[in-house]
């Protein structure tokens, strides 16, 4: 049984930046706020976030005063969700209305759901991987799952790409 435990708690850490990529990492205020949404969402959801970067305007330096935060989260359910007749809910969305700062936008995948977006190359969960400002990361999740998102397939995430653009063309554009 001790294998199906959650893993332990462990505190939401402030944003990371590494130099040089354009991030703007989050300030002591918004760092704060960010840990307290994804405090509420694990608490609200009974889960526990194994993962959570910022994707998005923040990460490639085009955000302004007034930028939402933009989440991706991988996250694992309560053991009993494994054990339900019914599957774990594959996927999480939550806004938060901050005081301190501006909304945060959380899109979170389960474990099993976002490992099969990895393993066919979905762009959303690479970004997030290669992403240089991290507010989860427990390991040894994180390595193991940068370490595959290292070993992609560069064809298929092309492909990935195109089709997204694609969609995007005809939702938002045409």
């Amino acid at each position: 049984l001790a294998a199906l435990e959650p893993p332990p708690a462990r505190p939401v850490r402030s944003a990371s930046s590494s130099g040089g990529s354009g991030a703007e990492p989050a300030g002591e205020e918004d760092s704060a706020e960010v840990a307290s949404c994804l405090r509420q969402l694990e608490e609200e959801h009974g889960v526990a976030l194994l993962f959570c970067a910022e994707v998005s305007s923040r990460v490639i330096g085009s955000s302004h005063s007034r930028s939402d935060h933009d989440l991706v989260a991988v996250f694992v359910p309560p053991p009993a969700a494994y054990l339900s007749i019914e599957a774990p809910r594959k996927k999480l969305s939550a806004s938060f209305a901050t005081a301190g700062c501006t909304a945060v936008d959380v899109v979170a995948y389960e474990l099993r759901h976002a490992s099969s977006m990895l393993a066919s190359n979905n762009p959303t969960l690479f970004e997030a991987l290669r992403s240089p400002i991290v507010y989860a990361a427990t390991e040894p999740f994180a390595s193991g799952a940068r370490a595959l998102a290292e070993r992609y397939d560069a064809l298929a995430l092309a492909a990935s790409w195109l089709h997204h653009a694609k969609r995007n063309h005809v939702d938002f554009i045409a």
